[in-house]
């Protein structure tokens, strides 16, 4: 019965691999990726994946031996081995490729045939300049002006689950607190084994995209100790993006940055999430939120001969002069 459940399976992989022109020689659920690749100028790249379908084209010469000699296992471990290959491969091209932190989001995403287009987000990002921050409230300072500026905190705990959201001054990433969001089980040691939604969270108030325009949603989080119940830990969502393309971390060993870069096919507002799921703590802080432009050049003012206004006697001051007494 299992060599009757697993063929299928084989023939699904083999069909997938031959449907685009490789017949019984070649392997690729990357469909010309290499070859666009090297259109686009990324011949290392076009290179790399080259080597890697041929790689996977070679055991899946294997594969169809074996199932010709009615040898279902060892063809569907062969199988299996072909397709690591290629998702090792674009994995690896794909972090190469990444000029951003490892926690790193894209509108791309992560399918195959995204590789060569996030290579040219890549190479344009490169020439963009963030300008000035338009999330207010993101270094977590005050909790009073979190409140005010219209930033929301929402709960939905479970029984015996005590959720919390409060600013820390233990090590923050930058000035004197961070946020921290905690869901501990009362008593200790009784946590559920599961938690299938979020327990609590907080979410920013609206910033405007302006379509056409990249965005760079950037901090630092961190997961001193991993998130039970649950694989997801802390979600870090915005509302273009969705879960989606939600960035998730379950532990970190310090603080560590995140970045998500995003696009509006017209201008909206976002919102930002910070959801805990499962069992544990979180910290979050130096959050931003910038538009990306190329940098222009800035004609600077004409400076003219003209005295400017003279000031009394009595006002003036060197500008690095010591402090005036209070």
């Amino acid at each position: 019965m299992l060599k009757k459940l697993r063929l299928p399976l084989l023939s699904i992989l083999l069909l997938a691999f031959s449907a685009h022109g490789a017949g019984a020689q070649s392997a690729a659920p990357l469909p010309g990726t290499h070859t666009a690749a090297s259109s686009y100028g990324f011949d290392a790249l076009a290179k790399r994946l080259e080597q890697a379908t041929g790689a996977a084209s070679g055991e899946l010469g294997r594969v169809k031996s074996l199932l010709a000699a009615g040898n279902y296992e060892a063809a569907y471990r062969q199988s299996s081995a072909a397709l690591r290959i290629l998702t090792d491969a674009i994995e690896r091209e794909r972090q190469d490729i990444s000029t951003g932190p490892d926690l790193d989001s894209s509108p791309l995403g992560k399918d195959d045939g995204s590789l060569v287009r996030q290579a040219e987000l890549e190479k344009s990002l490169a020439s963009l300049r963030g300008g000035e921050n338009q999330l207010v409230g993101g270094d977590f300072e005050d909790l009073g002006q979190l409140k005010h500026l219209g930033w929301q905190h929402i709960e939905a705990p479970l029984a015996g689950i005590e959720t919390k959201v409060q600013l820390s001054g233990v090590a923050p990433r930058e000035g004197r607190y961070c946020l921290q969001l905690s869901s501990l089980a009362v008593p200790p040691g009784s946590a559920p084994q599961l938690v299938a939604r979020p327990l609590v969270w907080i979410t920013s108030p609206p910033i405007r995209a302006t379509a056409g325009e990249p965005l760079e949603i950037s901090g630092w989080v961190r997961v001193t100790e991993p998130i039970s119940g649950s694989i997801e830990g802390l979600e870090v969502i915005d509302s273009l993006g969705g879960r989606e393309l939600a960035l998730r971390v379950r532990h970190t060993e310090d603080w560590q940055p995140f970045r998500m870069i995003r696009g509006a096919n017209e201008t909206t507002n976002v919102t930002l999430t910070f959801a805990l799921r499962g069992v544990g703590s979180a910290c979050v802080d130096g959050v931003m939120v910038r538009s990306l432009a190329a940098p222009s050049a800035k004609r600077l003012p004409t400076v003219t001969s003209e005295p400017g206004p003279a000031f009394p006697n009595s006002a003036r001051r060197s500008l690095f002069g010591p402090p005036l007494e209070r």
